[in-house]
């Protein structure tokens, strides 16, 4: 007899902690932006200034890709602005000009997820002439359409030929790439690797 009381008492208690909640989960149920304890990292996330690459590796989603417009590497003065660069198969030769570098658009655009960002730029004073002069730890900075900024560090360097087209198929952690001509009569390549280490 008492084991029927409690647990009609027991029932009860928790009818009526459901009825006093309803009006709170109805709430947060119509407009979850409300509900502290639903967008915790929402609201963590929009507070932070900068994002380091290691915490944008936890998270499913980090800064959206955008359309590279700069580059900058203040150590080896770099400082040129970003064109949409294509291959043009009719002609055999790439989108390339004197004022500017240029992003190979079927690449990876600069982002958190992975792919590598791929730019390319006359050996030109004006360009890509002091990549030569690049040393381990080097910054470099992508600014991006809507200002948002990709920090990069210099990590490899190789020499290759104009045919070789296997940068095309990264698909590791997200890199930059930096390409331009090197040797007697722009014979060779150099083609220069960055890793991502944050975001503005």
């Amino acid at each position: 007899m008492k084991f029927r009381i409690y647990l009609i008492i027991g029932f009860l208690f928790i009818l009526a902690g459901l009825l006093l909640s309803s009006p709170y989960l109805i709430t947060c149920h119509e407009n979850a932006s409300d509900c502290s304890f639903l967008n915790t990292t929402a609201t963590r996330a929009a507070s932070m200034q900068s994002v380091s690459i290691a915490a944008i590796n936890t998270q499913n989603d980090g800064p959206a890709a955008g359309m590279p417009v700069h580059i900058s590497i203040p150590n080896v003065d770099i400082a040129s602005t970003i064109a949409p660069g294509k291959y043009d198969a009719a002609k055999d030769e790439w989108t390339i000009g004197t004022d500017s570098a240029y992003f190979a658009t079927m690449t990876s655009k600069p982002n958190t997820r992975q792919g590598s960002t791929f730019i390319y730029g006359h050996n030109l004073p004006t360009i890509f002439q002091n990549l030569s002069n690049l040393e381990a730890g080097d910054r470099a900075t992508i600014t991006v359409g809507d200002g948002q900024q990709f920090f990069y560090e210099y990590t490899s360097m190789y020499e290759t030929t104009p045919d070789d087209i296997s940068m095309f198929s990264y698909e590791g952690s997200p890199i930059l790439t930096l390409q331009t001509c090197t040797g007697q009569g722009d014979r060779y390549r150099s083609q220069f690797t960055f890793k991502l280490v944050n975001v503005l």
